[in-house]
This record gives C-alpha cells, structure tokens and sequence, in this order.
C-alpha cells in the first residue's frame, strides 16, 4: 500500500500542459505566438497525453511505454485556461514477480493542475 500512495503522489505532482489548437498549429509552422489565458475558451483547451493532444481526457498514462501507471476514470470538476481538477482511479502495476504476471493496485486520487 505503501508504494501505491507514492504513486499517487507521483501522478499528482506531475503537471498536465494546456494548449490551445493555434498555438499547436503556430509550433508547426515554427512562429512564436503568445496567447492570453482570459481570450481561450474550455472548448479549445488539450492536454498532451504521449503522442495526443485530447480535450478533458477520460485517461492519462503515467508512463508511454508500457501503460503500467495510470489515471482512469477522470471526471473534471474545473477545466480552464488557468487549471483543472478531477477525480479519478489510480492504477500501477506492482510487477510482482514480474511485470507480465503483476497484479494492479488502485486508489481513488484527486487531479490538481495548474498552467
């Protein structure tokens, strides 16, 4: 149990980085563009989850790679330009005795994000 609630820790502490679709199109096209957070709608907000951008995402994977911590179950309680909060199930695999044959432990976790 110990380790699930470093976990938890870890998942909280990690930031969720908003942008706005102009701005994702802006870095293509390689421009500098500054955008005021009081003119972006919740509409145009994404967060960046491995190789997406998603808008209030239902999942967010801890690590890429192997899908062995995550945040299911998100419900957004706050979305905007400034923050977001929500709750949601936090899964890891304990890898024990390896990490094909490990069990999942889970805690309901609390999403707190600023920009």
């Amino acid at each position: 149990m110990l380790i699930a609630l470093v976990a938890v820790r870890i998942v909280i502490g990690t930031n969720i980085y908003f942008m706005q679709k102009a701005l994702n199109d802006a870095q293509t096209k390689q421009e500098s563009t500054v955008i005021d957070p009081a003119t972006v709608k919740p509409k145009d907000l994404y967060t960046f989850d491995c190789e997406s951008s998603e808008q209030k995402p239902t999942v967010i994977l801890q690590y890429c790679a192997d899908g062995g911590a995550y945040l299911y179950k998100i419900k957004w309680q706050k979305w905007s330009p400034y923050g977001s909060t929500g709750t949601g199930i936090y899964s890891v695999n304990m890898c024990e005795p390896n990490c094909a044959e490990g069990t999942c432990v889970e805690t309901p976790v609390r999403r707190n994000s600023s920009a």
